[in-house]
């Protein structure tokens, strides 16, 4: 419950998932090797959202909700 709360207080402030809460989505995710996957990889692995959106081509805010929508499937225990 702590953990959930924090994740939120993290999106509310910085309009973007944690990378934790990232990481804990593709773990969940099971290894689906689709475009959210690859910009959760991209984002945890330390590339800025600007940068993602570079590489892939992809705006920005498609970017963060993209992740925001990662991190919404995460399953809390």
């Amino acid at each position: 419950m702590i953990v959930k709360t924090i994740f939120k207080i993290h999106r509310l402030v910085f309009r973007k998932p944690s990378k934790s809460n990232v990481r804990m989505a593709l773990e969940q995710k099971q290894y689906m090797y689709d475009l959210s996957w690859r910009v959760g990889m991209l984002y945890i692995c330390g590339e800025s959202v600007e940068g993602i959106s570079e590489w892939l081509s992809v705006e920005e805010r498609d970017i963060i909700s993209m992740l925001n929508k990662l991190a919404d499937e995460v399953k809390y225990e």
